[in-house]
C-alpha cells in the first residue's frame, strides 16, 4: 500500500472517531399571539428537545425571551409553539415538532444567537 493511501486511511479513522463538538446556541422569541404560548426546540438529528423532561418554555407576554441550548455543531434544530391546551393552534414545527415548516429550523453553528422570532398564529 502506498504511503499516501495509508496516511489517508489513518486520517479517515481519526475523523470518524472524533466526538461531536458541543456548542451553545441562543434562540430569541417574542409572543405576538393574543394569549400565552408554549415553545419547545427539537433536534432533527437525534432524540433531543429543549427544555427537556416534558417541560416547555412559556412566552406569557411580549417581552423578548431567550432560550439557550447546548447543541452539536451542524445539528438541525427546529422550534415549535402552541397555545396552552390547544395543540391544533401552533406555529413553526408545532407541538412535538412533527409539523413541516418553512423557516423554523436552524443549524447549530457559530454565531450562536438567532434573530428574534415573532410567534404569531393565523
Amino acid at each position: 500500500m502506498k504511503a499516501s493511501a495509508v496516511l489517508f486511511s489513518l486520517l479517515a479513522l481519526q475523523l470518524a472517531a472524533t466526538p461531536a463538538i458541543a456548542n451553545e446556541m441562543t434562540f430569541r422569541f417574542t409572543n405576538h399571539a393574543a394569549s400565552p404560548v408554549l415553545v419547545k426546540l427539537y433536534s432533527r438529528d437525534r432524540l433531543k428537545s429543549w427544555p427537556d423532561d416534558g417541560r416547555q418554555f412559556m412566552l406569557a407576554d411580549r417581552a423578548p425571551k431567550k432560550l439557550s441550548v447546548s447543541c452539536e455543531l451542524g445539528e438541525k434544530i427546529c422550534f415549535g409553539a402552541w397555545v396552552e391546551g390547544d395543540f391544533d393552534r401552533f406555529w413553526g414545527a408545532g407541538y412535538e415538532g412533527k409539523t413541516d415548516c418553512d423557516d423554523c429550523c436552524r443549524i447549530c453553528e457559530i454565531p450562536s444567537e438567532t434573530p428574534v422570532y415573532k410567534v404569531t398564529f393565523k
